[in-house]
């Protein structure tokens, strides 16, 4: 994996256990069922992503991913969450948002899809794990919520693709691409933006 993709990785997997270990540690969830969850967060988005591309599950080449999760995640269960809001979650979770989205679009488009699939596997990558985790914790998943989650993801990898397709480095378009899906999922927090539902007729 490219220099400039990896510690996109490493930041998206560190930032998707911590996130994820908040809630089984407030719940009081054992320590296993933490790293678990962690783990579903953490390594599930790419893990689906590299079977559906055929590549080498990433985490099984390079077991530091899974070290860097269970290491996030024995932090929060050990040290606690304390004052911990839902909006620190959502900050921290939005780095893995945005990491993981141009990642995943990254490695699918090194693997030769097309580009409307690699911008669905960055979407995937960014957001399947954590999904998963919040059904494995008994909470709500995100898409219940019309939080701007998703829809982060897909416009980080779409921003990735379209940036590269017009000559632009691709350290920068990686970091200009996590960046805008780190801000649009933060404007969830900060502004209250939701996503529109369709209006009621009777």
């Amino acid at each position: 994996m490219a220099a400039y993709t990896a510690w996109l990785d490493y930041a998206g997997v560190a930032g998707f256990a911590v996130g994820s270990a908040i809630v089984p540690r407030r719940r009081q969830f054992d320590f296993t069922a933490t790293l678990l969850i962690a783990c579903a967060a953490a390594l599930g988005g790419g893990t689906l992503r590299d079977l559906l591309i055929q590549q080498p599950v990433f985490w099984v080449v390079d077991p530091g991913y899974v070290v860097v999760c269970l290491i996030a995640a024995a932090c929060v269960w050990f040290a606690g969450v304390g004052s911990i809001t839902v909006g620190i979650v959502t900050m921290v979770e939005s780095v893995g948002i945005g990491c993981f989205a141009v990642v995943g679009a990254a490695k699918a488009l090194n693997a030769g899809t097309s580009p409307i699939v690699s911008v669905i596997m960055g979407a995937l990558t960014a957001t399947f794990g954590g999904i998963v985790s919040e059904t494995l914790a008994g909470r709500n998943t995100v898409l219940t919520r019309r939080e701007i989650y998703v829809t982060a993801a897909l416009a980080s990898a779409t921003i990735y693709y379209l940036l590269l397709s017009v000559g632009v480095v691709r350290w920068v378009a990686a970091s200009l691409s996590a960046t805008t899906g780190m801000v649009l999922r933060l404007a969830t927090l900060f502004f209250g933006w939701r996503m529109p539902v369709p209006r009621s007729r009777r």
